[in-house]
């Protein structure tokens, strides 16, 4: 077992980024005070070993205090010589070699990575550099690192139909020869892709920030009401009779036709609601389900909508209101080209609230890359309430009430 005291003065030399090959170390009782409350006998073994080592490596030295007569002996310092030598003669890592086989490795697949995620491989790359985990990511983290940026490299180079085919087990098994590879590089995904995700997004939790990018254990099928003809590959259907709602696999969808252009278009956050919208209000709207963060998959499809929408169809989303419903909020605005309208979002519109309470700067923040229009009124209808605070108002708890 590696002495305490060396092992110790090994990590202040052996560091991820360099190797300090020689130092010395004044054994001090600020900085070594569990050497200096050692009992006489467990200091006197921990001499031994030290000697000991240096006999056989010459690679360090040991100088003690100066002592009175009947005293023992107490280090006054330690100089190691040749720590390469000290650390292969212990069985101990080189770390900065092992940093250097990661950066060699991380080299290797930049050239074979979208531009964005090349430019994070080197931001990785510069801090090991420095002695830094950017982005969550150590050197240790390589073989992680490499297939993290296979599964991104694969998910970029397909359109978002095709990604949402096949669930995340499947994907998995396909690219790694393990059905549950992929659910465990989850985090390291997602610290890979933060300059890549609206920052709403990498809010979410790592399988959250899969799902979003259209990888889920089981494809959530797009729920909406409304009056469409949705197009397959083995025909359409006619969507204005399906009560309460319809629910379709977005990965089967070929086309979107609108036959009657809707009073109005509504995204809802959350299920319940969506579920209770959709049996208590019969009208010529068309809802939709975001469940939450919408998937990539979903947001083609909302794109497609739009695109068939006459300028003046209006546009509202309607979520929690919190952090996470703010944010989906913004999220939601930055989607599409005309503006999103807040739906019962406003905080002093509400009856029924939560104890729990909110900080209203953070609500502002989550708004503050929204420009212009309906959600930039609701920002600073915030900043007018005179409240550092405001009571948290969950989407269920709300009154069901027609958009018009």
């Amino acid at each position: 077992m590696i002495n305490t005291l060396l092992e110790k003065l090994l990590k202040a030399c052996n560091k991820s980024n360099i190797l300090i090959e020689r130092q010395k170390f004044n054994i001090t009782h600020k900085r070594y005070d569990f050497y200096h409350s050692l009992t006489i006998n467990e200091r006197l073994k921990c001499h031994e070993q030290l000697e000991l080592i240096g006999r056989q490596t010459g690679a360090l030295q040991l100088k003690y205090a100066v002592k009175a007569f009947g005293d023992e002996d107490l280090l006054e310092s330690v100089i190691l010589t040749d720590v390469r030598r000290l650390c292969h003669f212990l069985n101990i890592q080189i770390f900065s070699e092992n940093t250097q086989l990661a950066l060699d490795a991380i080299e290797e697949i930049k050239n074979s990575c979208p531009s964005w995620l090349s430019d994070t491989l080197t931001e990785i790359q510069d801090g090991w550099c420095k002695g830094k985990k950017p982005f969550n990511c150590c050197p240790d983290d390589k073989s992680k690192i490499l297939d993290a940026c296979r599964f991104i490299v694969w998910a970029e180079s397909i359109s978002p139909s095709q990604l949402v085919a096949a669930d995340i087990r499947t994907i998995s098994a396909q690219l790694f020869n393990d059905s549950k590879k992929l659910e465990n590089l989850a985090s390291k995904v997602k610290s890979l892709m933060k300059n890549k995700l609206p920052e709403e997004v990498m809010a979410l939790s790592a399988t959250e920030v899969l799902s979003y990018i259209g990888v889920s254990r089981f494809p959530p099928l797009f729920r909406f009401k409304g009056n469409l003809v949705i197009e397959f590959k083995s025909g359409e259907i006619e969507t204005v009779h399906c009560w309460p709602y319809i629910g379709v696999s977005p990965d089967g969808v070929s086309d979107i036709v609108i036959n009657q252009p809707p009073k109005y278009v509504l995204f809802i956050e959350n299920q319940t609601t969506f579920e209770r919208y959709c049996r208590e209000v019969a009208d010529n709207g068309l809802v939709f389900y975001t469940n939450g963060f919408p998937s990539r998959a979903w947001q083609s499809l909302y794109s497609k909508v739009e695109s068939l929408l006459p300028p003046e169809t209006p546009m509202y989303h309607w979520g929690d209101i919190d952090i996470g419903g703010y944010q989906i909020l913004a999220h939601m605005a930055s989607l599409f080209e005309r503006s999103v309208i807040p739906y019962m979002m406003t905080p002093n519109e509400q009856a029924r609230v939560s104890e729990k309470t909110i900080d209203v700067d953070k609500l502002i923040k989550c708004l503050d890359k929204v420009d212009g229009g309906p959600i930039c009124k609701l920002k600073n209808t915030l900043k007018l309430l005179g409240k550092s605070e405001i009571n948290w108002v969950e989407q269920e708890s709300l009154e069901v009430k027609p958009v018009c």
